[in-house]
């Protein structure tokens, strides 16, 4: 079975005494891990029990396969109902789970978590086929979702956010929910006692430090085409720790604006002002300059450029500081030939 959003939230709040197997998938990491976590506490009713919870890295599947059917079928010393999470599984996994869905030992629900694996591929596969298993891919919020969830969690915490800090927490939070669920939590621990609304400074102070202009740099140097900028930009980065998965998700962002912005069919300048929440002035200069570097169908391109490029950075073996750098230096290089007027 595939399960969409919807199912998932159903089968939290409703339960589903046939599904007993669930494969979270996909490249947004921080939506696996969370979803993940909503298992464990829908399963056993805490975040942690001992007794009733067993978790294994794939890598110690390979080494002893058994173990999967042993632990589901162990009984919980306390009672209830016992929770196998495994994780960073793969498609090695496949004939294991192909044996151990054929036997069913056991009462135990079984969560697998893996990384950035394709529809098609042989895990995902057989959790759909299978009857009594399910499986949920898990890919990057929207930016309307993104906002939303922002909202809410500020909300929760009695934070109320100027229109700026908002747009800007948008902007260099990307798509990722596990980072932008961190980033609220420094920020509700950073106005603890302050009623007054978050302001931009506040937000750019407790957020993003100095990776927030790391940022900027990164995607105003690749979208226009300044390499030089983007490889002095692409050292410091990296060199202070930043994560090629983290840029990614920015520039995927910026770009995924500049794609809505192109298809509303207005000019640049009225296009962006009627971004809800408006952008800062500084923002707005650089989001017009680039809509008119880049055609629409370049854009479209562009993202699919560096949504792959991202997912073999997760599963290809090679460096993903290499494959980051790469991906970026193209879109660098297509930018510099629309400046100079050839498209």
């Amino acid at each position: 079975m595939r399960f969409r959003p919807a199912d998932f939230n159903a089968l939290l709040r409703d339960g589903r005494g046939d599904i007993r197997a669930l494969l979270l998938y996909g490249p947004d990491e921080g939506l696996v891990r969370e979803r993940a976590r909503a298992i464990v506490q829908w399963v056993l009713g805490a975040p942690d029990d001992p007794f009733r919870l067993a978790r294994i890295d794939a890598s110690e599947l390979a080494d002893d396969p058994a173990r999967l059917a042993d632990e589901a079928a162990a009984l919980a010393f306390t009672g209830g109902r016992r929770l196998v999470h495994v994780r960073d599984g793969s498609n090695r996994l496949t004939p294991l789970f192909k044996d151990f869905f054929a036997d069913a030992p056991g009462q135990a629900f079984v969560l697998v978590e893996a990384g950035a694996l394709r529809t098609r591929d042989s895990l995902p596969t057989l959790f759909e086929k299978e009857g009594t298993a399910a499986v949920l891919p898990c890919y990057p919020d929207e930016p309307a979702d993104l906002a939303e969830l922002l909202r809410d969690e500020l909300r929760r915490a009695g934070i109320g956010a100027d229109p700026d800090a908002l747009a800007f927490l948008q902007t260099v939070l990307g798509q990722d929910r596990a980072f932008a669920r961190n980033a609220l939590e420094k920020l509700r621990l950073y106005k603890h006692g302050d009623d007054g609304p978050l302001t931009l400074q506040e937000a750019r102070d407790c957020v993003a430090d100095s990776n927030e202009f790391r940022f900027d740099a990164i995607v105003r140097a690749a979208m226009e085409g300044d390499q030089p900028a983007l490889d002095r930009a692409l050292d410091t980065a990296f060199g202070e720790g930043m994560s090629p998965v983290a840029i990614f998700r920015v520039t995927q962002n910026q770009v995924q604006r500049l794609l809505e912005l192109a298809s509303s069919g207005r000019n640049p300048s009225e296009a962006i002002g009627k971004l809800r929440p408006p952008l800062p002035p500084r923002a707005k200069q650089e989001m017009a300059r680039q809509l008119r570097l880049w055609p629409r169908d370049k854009l479209a391109g562009a993202l699919r450029l560096l949504l792959e490029a991202e997912l073999d950075a997760k599963s290809s073996g090679l460096p993903d500081q290499a494959i980051c750098r790469h991906a970026l230096m193209r879109l660098a290089t297509a930018g510099r030939v629309f400046a100079s007027g050839r498209r």
